[in-house]
């Protein structure tokens, strides 16, 4: 993993302990933490951020969960370097989640996703480097960071083609 996946990662592993303290009930609390630690980081790194229900963005969701980008002085967008997609649904959601980042061209592209136990993570983290490789536009060097919440611990899978 690259410095920006090693903080994404870290950021992620930060929220368990905010989850018990705060004593958080559904899925909420999760999808917000999430979102706001990505934007957290991309902020660390100098990116402009869309996220919805982040206090600290600059605007709602756009297209995807959370996106870093770039404008130049006129504002017109020059860059998207992260695009994220979280899904605490069943497999057929977070499939379709994960379809939106086969289409982007973001150098980054990261996927959180709920499953039941460290198994279904892995098979989950097959199946979707299966979607990758069957997709056509998929590039040498596409980056996929992949992050399961399995009960009370994160596994977690880079993915590079």
């Amino acid at each position: 993993m690259d410095t920006v996946e090693l903080a994404i990662q870290s950021a992620l592993e930060a929220i368990p302990e905010r989850s018990e303290t705060e004593q958080w009930q559904g899925e909420r609390p999760w999808s917000v933490a999430v979102k706001a630690a990505i934007v957290g980081v991309g902020r660390e790194f100098g990116w402009l951020t869309a996220a919805n229900g982040c206090e600290t963005d600059e605007g709602k969701e756009w297209l995807y969960d959370v996106v870093w980008y770039q404008s130049d002085r006129a504002d017109h967008m020059t860059d998207v370097s992260l695009v994220a997609e979280s899904e605490w649904g069943g497999e057929n959601a977070i499939k379709e989640d994960f379809e939106k980042l086969l289409v982007s061209r973001s150098k980054y592209r990261v996927m959180i996703f709920q499953v039941d136990s460290d198994e279904a993570a892995l098979r989950l983290f097959q199946k979707m480097r299966l979607w990758i490789a069957k997709f056509h536009r998929t590039n040498v060097g596409d980056r996929y960071l992949l992050a399961g919440w399995v009960n009370n611990h994160w596994k977690f899978d880079l993915h590079v083609e």
